[in-house]
């Protein structure tokens, strides 16, 4: 039961993160997995502002907080694919990103 609830999220949020491209972005987005992760992610935790530190541990699976901007290049790769769509992404300067903040 709590597999096919976890599989039903997965595609409700799936379809709410192609429509919001779709209204959002003209022409097809194409993602590798990693920014459809990151942007589900985001998506997921929408209104709240996650640190770079979260994000690498929930996108990355990175257990420790390393200095390294691989963040911050995959919100600048999704922006960039999603166009006007991606003025979504907020930076919360010093602190990390949001979604609907």
């Amino acid at each position: 039961m709590k597999r096919a609830f976890a599989l039903d999220r997965h595609v409700r949020l799936s379809c709410l993160i192609f429509q919001m491209i779709l209204k959002r972005a003209s022409g097809a987005v194409i993602m590798t997995s990693k920014e459809f992760d990151l942007l589900t992610c985001l998506l997921e935790h929408q209104g709240q502002v996650l640190t770079r530190a979260e994000l690498k541990e929930l996108v990355w699976d990175f257990p420790f907080d390393a200095q390294t901007k691989v963040v911050d290049l995959y919100v600048h790769y999704l922006r960039r694919k999603l166009g006007p769509g991606g003025d979504i992404i907020h930076t919360v300067r010093g602190v990390g990103y949001s979604v609907g903040r």
